[in-house]
C-alpha cells in the first residue's frame, strides 16, 4: 500500500490506465486514492521517445534494462 491508498496486486479497470510518476518515493500519481486510475478518453498524446539520463564516457551509465517498452 501506499499512505493507506492502492493494495497490489490491483485489476486495472478496462477503458483505463494506472499512472507512475519517474519518481517513486515523490510522484504524485495512480497510487493515490485522490488521482486514482486515468481514464484513457483523457490522456491527450502519445509518448514517442524516452529521455534517459546518463552520460556518454560512462561516468553516470546509463541503465536501459530498467526501462520499460513505449507501446
Amino acid at each position: 500500500t501506499v499512505d493507506g491508498g492502492v493494495h497490489f496486486p490491483l485489476t486495472v479497470a478496462e477503458g483505463c490506465i494506472f499512472v507512475l510518476g519517474d519518481n517513486r518515493g515523490i510522484s504524485k500519481d495512480s497510487r493515490y486514492p485522490d488521482v486514482g486510475q486515468i481514464d484513457k478518453r483523457e490522456v491527450l498524446g502519445k509518448a514517442i521517445f524516452l529521455m534517459y539520463p546518463g552520460t556518454d564516457d560512462g561516468t553516470y551509465p546509463r541503465e536501459f534494462d530498467r526501462v520499460g517498452a513505449i507501446q
